[in-house]
């Protein structure tokens, strides 16, 4: 009889005990969920701030989105080099973008968004000549192969015509 009383016990003492790893794993679900939610919170803030960061940039030096256009005056040594490094800032971005979201740490809303800023980026005749030249050789070869394939075929963007034509 004591035998049997020990078993039950037993028995009793497994139950709990596999209770206790089934709350277990579904504390460690919510936990990997909220860690989840607080990476892909912290990727669009780094987002945003990069994006804010080029604005400024671009208040501060309006040539930068002036010389997107390819216009009669040659660019002067220090526009090239401005340029050259804003490109490269915008295009890094993006590829920390498109990192994010292959990692699913960004949704597809997002990365659309990072899309259209490409082709906006991207969208002159200056632009996608820098790209072909000297942007993409500095950039993964599966991004750029993306961006080649993102552009290619697309008209040129009239955006710095549009942003001039503001009334």
């Amino acid at each position: 009889m004591h035998t049997h009383a020990v078993e039950k016990i037993n028995h009793w003492l497994t139950l709990l005990a596999n209770l206790g790893v089934l709350v277990g794993i579904g504390f460690l679900v919510y936990e990997i969920r909220q860690n989840t939610h607080a990476i892909q919170s912290q990727t669009r803030a780094t987002l945003y701030t990069g994006a804010q960061e080029e604005l400024w940039k671009n208040m501060e030096f309006p040539d930068v989105t002036l010389n997107f256009q390819t216009t009669d005056h040659k660019l002067s040594p220090e526009e090239k080099i401005r340029l050259d490094a804003w490109l490269t800032a915008a295009m890094m971005a993006r590829q920390f973008a498109w990192s994010e979201y292959i990692n699913g740490n960004l949704d597809q809303t997002q990365w659309n968004s990072e899309q259209q800023i490409t082709l906006l980026v991207l969208g002159t005749k200056r632009n996608r000549w820098w790209w072909k030249n000297l942007g993409s050789k500095a950039l993964n070869s599966e991004f750029v192969a993306l961006t080649n394939q993102l552009i290619a075929n697309q008209p040129e963007s009239r955006f710095v015509e549009n942003v001039l034509a503001i009334e």
